[in-house]
């Protein structure tokens, strides 16, 4: 039913799916585009996702729950030629830092089950992103492209507690997954 509503899993939007849907979107609302089809193809098919997508329901996906997502219409009908030349702006930044481990705010999506029932709701955390991964100081990580984890906003100048914690993950990825960092 969900794939049948526009619905899919946060992995299965595609660049091209995304920035197609955005032009279908503004036609439909009869606005005139300021902006070429290659300006948004500039924009990395992350910040896209990150930008465009919303969490719509959740489904069973293999015996797991998994959160579906759709195009935010909402943002989708405000693109402007600014807004493209924005988000091109950060996704060279997010490229440009994708080999610095960085503090940032975390949001994780945590699945509990109470009476037979599943219920997802999302936990803030402090984390290191680092290279498409977000380590976490007991020592787990999760791919920052799941739809499981995202960041939120950097942690801006560390402080003492900030840098004592990102001194135990950096730790931790070195001891647990070998990474020279």
């Amino acid at each position: 039913i969900a794939f049948e509503q526009g619905e899919k899993l946060y992995e299965q939007w595609s660049k091209d799916e995304i920035i197609d849907e955005i032009i279908a979107i503004q036609q439909e609302c009869g606005i005139e585009p300021d902006f070429e089809r290659s300006d948004l193809e500039r924009i990395s098919e992350f910040v896209l996702r990150e930008s465009f997508l919303q969490k719509s329901s959740w489904h069973h996906v293999n015996r797991r729950p998994a959160w579906f997502y759709v195009i935010d219409c909402d943002k989708a009908v405000n693109v402007t030629s600014r807004v493209c030349i924005d988000l091109r702006n950060k996704s060279a930044v997010l490229e440009r830092n994708r080999h610095r481990p960085m503090l940032m705010d975390v949001s994780l999506t945590v699945w509990e089950c109470r009476n037979n029932r599943e219920y997802a709701y999302t936990k803030p955390k402090k984390a290191v992103v680092y290279d498409g991964y977000v380590y976490f100081a007991n020592g787990s990580r999760l791919p920052v492209r799941d739809g499981v984890c995202t960041c939120v906003r950097s942690c801006g100048s560390i402080i003492r507690e900030k840098r004592d914690l990102f001194e135990i993950i950096i730790r931790n990825m070195r001891r647990k997954y070998c990474i020279a960092v």
